[in-house]
């Protein structure tokens, strides 16, 4: 989960001051190190609702986009594919 600043995160806000964000492809990647730093992001962001459905999530109606599901934990209208991460300049 993505947030615009420090408080946002800190009150576990959800949409719109929270986006669900994921890296596609293969496999899981370590993200860790970012947890409560600044960051700057590339990606390319979609319309969850116009996501093909994942049949193997029926209850929670979670999507695919680029071939991993992709869970909606901020409830918002739209979700980050990523293509980069890396720490943000001040």
């Amino acid at each position: 989960m993505l947030f615009p600043d420090r408080a946002a995160a800190e009150r576990h806000e959800r949409y719109p001051h929270c986006i669900s964000a994921r890296f596609g492809g293969n496999g899981p990647v370590d993200l860790r190190s970012y947890d409560r730093k600044r960051v700057a992001i590339v990606g390319t962001l979609y319309d969850f609702a116009e996501l093909p459905n994942d049949e193997d999530t029926p209850v929670l109606r979670d999507k695919l986009l680029d071939g991993v599901t992709i869970p909606n934990f901020c409830f918002g209208e739209k979700v980050l594919l990523l293509r980069s991460i890396r720490y943000a300049r001040d």
